[in-house]
């Protein structure tokens, strides 16, 4: 049987410092990741995911043969600071390095500190602007929805876009099937281990429709320990066993979505 490969959808790899990195990659190598997204979410760490990228690049300078894969976007609550001018200058920077993105994210909806109607309706227009970016450069989305999964999920199917993962997706179990059926993905995190939602969405969604993440270094299933992408396989093997399959054909599924929305 082949080397079992995993792909990380979800991380921050720009706040390792540059000595943890180093250990970061290795580990990861080692546990049989293949891919790691590393998402930006403003300006500055934009340009950080895509030197990741160009760094991590093969021998030959081949960006999308290289481990780490970069993800630009503006976060919700970041777009909240911006003027329209500074955002639309940020979105013509993705642009304009459209042929080395992986996807657009970190992107989304977070009402858990925009409560006012106003900053809702903010997020929504500068969530709208990415979607149709994403779709103009076929590239697929990296969605953040915290406190606004129904609003988020009705806004990707409103604009048919099905090259979406939801990462994290804390929502009830109608959303996330409504989001499933409409061809909507969700990676979920190694902190599956110790979380009955995320468990719970790993049964309902279908396996076609899974990725699996870390959003390193947050969400570890281990206390004391920041999450990284060496994590993944534990969350494959969760999976796998929820969906009453081996963990060498879940393995062999999840990395199959990874290639169709990523790759």
């Amino acid at each position: 049987m082949d080397a079992m490969i995993y792909a990380d959808v979800h991380a921050h790899l720009d706040l390792f410092s540059s000595e943890e990195l180093e250990g970061v990659i290795e580990r990861a190598k080692n546990k049989g990741v293949k891919a790691i997204v590393t998402s930006g979410v403003d300006v500055k760490s934009n340009r950080a995911a895509l030197e990741l990228a160009k760094s991590h690049s093969t021998s030959q300078g081949i960006i999308s043969h290289g481990i780490i894969k970069a993800a630009l976007g503006i976060y919700p609550t970041d777009a909240l600071k911006m003027s329209d001018a500074e955002i639309t200058a940020e979105l013509d920077f993705i642009k304009k390095n459209s042929g080395t993105v992986a996807a657009i994210g970190e992107v989304g909806l977070d009402y858990l500190k925009s409560g006012k109607k106003e900053g809702r309706e903010r997020q929504k227009e500068a969530f709208g602007r990415q979607i149709e970016l994403a779709t103009k450069l076929g590239k697929p989305l990296v969605v953040h929805s915290r406190r606004a999964e129904k609003e988020a999920v009705e806004m990707l199917i409103s604009a048919s876009a099905k090259k979406a993962v939801m990462h994290c997706c804390m929502a009830d179990m109608k959303t996330i099937k409504k989001a499933a059926d409409a061809g909507l993905y969700f990676s979920i995190p190694a902190l599956i281990l110790r979380s009955s939602h995320f468990k719970k969405l790993a049964e309902t969604v279908p396996g076609s429709h899974l990725l699996t993440e870390t959003d390193s270094p947050f969400l570890s299933p281990y206390q004391g320990r920041k999450s990284e992408p060496a994590m993944v396989g534990e969350a494959a093997k969760e999976i796998a066993k929820i969906k009453g399959i081996t963990e060498y054909e879940c393995a062999k599924i999840l990395y199959s979505n990874y290639q169709k929305l990523f790759a």
